[in-house]
Order: structure tokens, then C-alpha cells, then sequence
């Protein structure tokens, strides 16, 4: 063992399977030996499991490896937190999320449902992250939300991987596929099955939903909307008030107050 449960404790208030307000039990941790940065006699956060129950479940923080949950992050539920990984500041992570190899996970964030947040990725601020999200390889999140912000900035089956920077307050939606450079700022909506890659950037207020597809270092920003199986390569530059739907293709250009449609191939 690496690490013991404390006479410390907090209580909080969850909602059981059938919806009906449960109190969890957590237990500050501390360290029984030395291990990565962490020193024997550190205490850490808080988890509901420091053993396998009686259910055989297993513990929220393994004792295997140099993973550590710090300063007053939460782990319960049956949230894992493996290998390497870290979860610190006042970070929750909760549900059947995991987090594991070198994953970090800070600030206010709030990770549940089947997240899986694993390699090099870092999840930060107050990002909300639920549904079956993966977040991978050496992508960041680091997402803000309003004071009265109820719902997350990502959930279902979105995938983030590569090197992909996502900041602001987005909601991300349905089988979206993020990789490559990709940057995705501001109040994004992205939903459907789109595809975001290459050097791709995304800002403002952006909507992109269906089967676009965007990639090569093309830029969408400032209220511009892509829907239906469209798609933006090259050096394409998609601006103010702009509509591309049906099969329309933009890879070069600077376009503002357009709408394209059909079969449209745009190119300057």
C-alpha cells in the first residue's frame, strides 16, 4: 500500500440510479511512502475507496505506480485514477471516468459519466466533461463556464486527441472526431459526426455540426456555420455571417457574408 484513509473526512450529496439524493463519504488520503514527487506523511484529496469493498470494487486511487490525487480533488463513485496520473487543485472526478497513464487533471474541473482522459492529455479550469469524451496523446482542455452553466462542454462520444487546444466555453456533441493541430476557441457548438484535424482553428462563435469536414490550416470564425457533408482545407478563411451547407467545398479564400451551397468548389 502507498497510501492510507485518514480520520478526515467530507460529505457530499450525489444522486443514486434511481435519481434519489445519496451522501458519499470521502476520506483524505496520506502517503505511507515515498514515490515520484510525492514524500511519505503527504496528505492528498479525497477519495470514497481506498481498498476493494465489499462489492469488489476497486479502489478510486491505485496503489500501484506514481498516479496521486492532491490538495482537495474528489474521486468517488467508481472513478479510477491509474499508472501515472494526476489529479489535483479542486478537480472531481467521478461516475466511471478514468483517468490514467501521465494524464493531468486540475482547477475546477469536473470529469464523470465514461470519460477516459489517458496519455500525455490535461484537462483543466472548469471544464465539464461527461458522456463516453476520450481525451488523448497530448490534447488540453481547458474550458470556462458562466456562473449559472448547467450543462458540459463535452459529452457522448467525442474523441480529442493529437495535439488539439480546446478553450472558452464550447459544447461539443454527438461522434465528433478533434485531432491533428486543431484549435478550437471561444463559444463553439460542434455536433454530429464532424471531423476537425490537420492545423484547423475554430473561433468565436462558430456552429459545425453534421458531417463537415474541416482541416488543412483552414480558419472558421466570427458566427460562420457549416452544416451538412461541407468542408473547408487549405487556407480557406470562413468568416462573418457565413453559411456553407449541402456539399459545398471551400480550401482558399477569405469569404464574409456568403452562403454556399450544393456543389460549390471555392478556392479563392
Amino acid at each position: 500500500m502507498k497510501y492510507k484513509l485518514t480520520r478526515e473526512k467530507k460529505e457530499i450529496v450525489t444522486l443514486s440510479r434511481d435519481g434519489t439524493p445519496k451522501i458519499v463519504t470521502l476520506y483524505r488520503i496520506q502517503a505511507l511512502k515515498s514515490f515520484g514527487s510525492v514524500k511519505s506523511g503527504d496528505f492528498g484529496g479525497f477519495v470514497a475507496r481506498g481498498m476493494h469493498d465489499e462489492r469488489g470494487r476497486e479502489p478510486n486511487l491505485d496503489h500501484k505506480g506514481l498516479c496521486w490525487i492532491a490538495d482537495d480533488a474528489m474521486v468517488y463513485g467508481n472513478a479510477r485514477v491509474r499508472n501515472d496520473a494526476l489529479v489535483c487543485n479542486t478537480a472531481t472526478v467521478r461516475g466511471h471516468a478514468h483517468v490514467t497513464d501521465e494524464a493531468e487533471i486540475g482547477g475546477e474541473a469536473d470529469i464523470s459519466g465514461h470519460v477516459l482522459v489517458a496519455h500525455s492529455a490535461k484537462v483543466g479550469k472548469q471544464s465539464v466533461l461527461d458522456g463516453v469524451v476520450n481525451v488523448f496523446h497530448d490534447a488540453r482542455v481547458f474550458c470556462t463556464k458562466t456562473p449559472k452553466q448547467t450543462q458540459s462542454h463535452a459529452s457522448d462520444l467525442v474523441r480529442i486527441g493529437e495535439n488539439v487546444t480546446i478553450e472558452g466555453n464550447p459544447r461539443l456533441r454527438g461522434r465528433l472526431h478533434l485531432g491533428g493541430n486543431a484549435r478550437i476557441s471561444g463559444s463553439i457548438r460542434l455536433s454530429g459526426n464532424a471531423r476537425i484535424e490537420g492545423d484547423a482553428t475554430l473561433l468565436d462563435a462558430v456552429c459545425v455540426g453534421d458531417d463537415v469536414y474541416i482541416g488543412g490550416h483552414a480558419i472558421v470564425k466570427r458566427n460562420a456555420k457549416m452544416l451538412g457533408h461541407a468542408s473547408a482545407t487549405g487556407f480557406a478563411s470562413i468568416g462573418r455571417n457565413v453559411m456553407v451547407t449541402d456539399h459545398a467545398h471551400v480550401c482558399g479564400g477569405d469569404i464574409e457574408d456568403e452562403f454556399l451551397s450544393g456543389q460549390v468548389f471555392r478556392n479563392s
